[in-house]
């Protein structure tokens, strides 16, 4: 499907681009050369216009100005929201009595309604006005719940337990929930490579522990249910579809990898994004009890290649 697009031209611009239309109609188009037919396929994208279709293109051009809903919906396409039209559209308390008498209404009612500036006024015949204010409803309220969420409520279960590799997971989940919540939330739209998956290696309390973390969240899970009550038939089910849909996915977006940092090369969480052609990774978290004090030197972007995988150093042992 191709976008649509809105420009703005005088008389002049106007004039110019249909005659331009008509010469590449007469001239057949390809015949004028090779540059002005790439520039009508723009690079062989699509097919040029045939001499019939850019003649209802003229007289597109030369009818009245297109519905607003044609308009609005052409813009939305090209990334428009809403509130870009607020603004040209908008009034603020200095210049509007309505939206100076709502700011004041709403002051003793902080967090409930919010009179951004500029806001719509809608003044009614009779009097009075309508005054645009926003009301906040929480993920909660809504009955949403992110995905970090919920795998951080396994966290609110599981304390200290006897299984150390357990712990380790728990550790892992943490540390991996506070640096990559907003990446583990919008996993649905990550773009995931067809590479072998690695598994993470966690160091708790001086020791590696080898894991996949579909197999720590399966763990972590199977664990909270027998604190029988503790999560929700709800929360049960949301855990188990995320990681049925996204564990193979996290599997192969999440590594340990060792980096030279101000004490040497150590051991660092990543998370592993595509930009098509190569591996890189944009986000860094610390391992375990390797945590360092000293924040790792910025590396955005950095290629996945430039690091070297960590492996448990106990599989070197002789």
């Amino acid at each position: 499907m191709c976008k649509s697009n809105i420009l703005i031209v005088d008389d002049v611009q106007h004039a110019a681009i249909l005659a331009a239309l008509r010469v590449y109609q007469m001239t057949g188009g390809s015949s004028i050369g090779p540059d002005i037919e790439n520039i009508a396929s723009n690079g062989d994208a699509f097919t040029p216009l045939t001499g019939d279709q850019i003649d209802e293109l003229c007289e597109s051009i030369n009818q009245a100005s297109p519905a607003k809903e044609t308009v609005i919906a052409a813009l939305k396409q090209n990334g428009f929201q809403f509130g870009d039209f607020v603004a040209p559209f908008g009034v603020d308390a200095e210049s509007s009595p309505y939206v100076k008498a709502a700011k004041e209404r709403l002051s003793s009612e902080e967090g409930s309604l919010e009179v951004d500036e500029p806001t719509i006024v809608s003044e009614s015949s009779d009097g009075g006005a309508y005054v645009m204010a926003w009301l906040w409803i929480g993920d909660d309220e809504a009955g949403i719940q992110h995905h970090s969420a919920s795998l951080e409520r396994l966290l609110d279960i599981l304390a200290e337990q006897d299984d150390e590799r357990t712990n380790a997971h728990c550790d892992w989940l943490g540390d991996t929930i506070a640096n990559f919540a907003e990446e583990i939330d919008e996993i649905d739209t990550e773009e995931v490579a067809a590479r072998e998956a690695q598994p993470v290696v966690w160091c708790y309390e001086g020791k590696d522990h080898s894991f996949f973390p579909s197999e720590a969240l399966s763990n972590l899970l199977n664990v909270a249910k027998e604190y029988e009550g503790e999560l929700s038939t709800d929360e049960i089910s949301a855990i188990e579809s995320f990681i049925e849909l996204f564990g193979d996915k996290l599997n192969r977006i999440l590594r340990t990898v060792e980096l030279h940092d101000a004490n040497g090369l150590q051991p660092y969480q990543v998370m592993v994004h595509e930009d098509g052609k190569n591996s890189y990774f944009d986000c860094l978290a610390s391992n375990g009890s390797h945590a360092m004090e000293q924040a790792i030197e910025a590396r955005p972007n950095a290629h996945i290649a430039a690091a070297q995988p960590k492996k448990p150093s106990h599989l070197f042992a002789q």
